[in-house]
């Protein structure tokens, strides 16, 4: 026994080492969580049984045609819609990559709507590169809309998506 210290003191302490020894072990043999759930009680992550993940749901982008003429377009000089889609909000913010291709003398751009509400607008000539917030609560179910607009030129504008992904938002910028 230690000096000046009682000995039920002592007798606390080992009980609670003996304690949290078993803890420890039932910890370290305990199967791995099976349902992660958010804020609202939403489940946000889980394991399937053949392995994998049952949730969240990830898409793959549906393989797009390689050749601008096959691409959906527009000689609108107003945003016109060139390709719909409809998918389920299962995170905050969406991440869109849309390749833009135009006649030759031809200049135009493209923007993603979510529900009508533009959310993303790429550069004139370039390709819609955006990570953006979704506006639309998890669970509900959405519209997303590419549209081209021609700037100058007589020719056609064309688009594609080559992903559309949601994602977590993205974080403030620095001060």
């Amino acid at each position: 026994m230690a000096p000046h210290v009682p000995e039920d003191l002592i007798t606390r302490i080992q009980a609670l080492e003996r304690d949290l020894r078993a803890l420890q072990g039932r910890v370290s043999t305990r199967a791995a969580i099976s349902t992660i759930l958010d804020a609202l009680g939403s489940i946000v992550l889980a394991p399937d049984p053949a392995g994998g993940l049952a949730r969240p749901w990830t898409t793959y982008t549906a393989p797009a045609a390689d050749s601008m003429s096959l691409w959906p377009s527009t000689t609108s000089g107003t945003w016109a819609t060139i390709a719909r889609s409809r998918g389920i909000v299962q995170h905050p913010a969406l991440m869109i990559r849309a390749s833009l291709g135009t006649d030759p003398g031809t200049t135009g751009q493209l923007r993603l709507s979510v529900n009508g509400t533009p959310v993303a607008v790429g550069l004139v000539g370039a390709d819609l590169i955006a990570t953006v917030p979704i506006g639309a609560p998890v669970g509900s179910e959405v519209e997303f809309t590419l549209e081209a607009q021609r700037g100058t030129g007589g020719g056609s504008v064309y688009g594609v998506v080559r992903y559309l992904y949601g994602v977590a938002l993205p974080p403030p910028p620095p001060k």
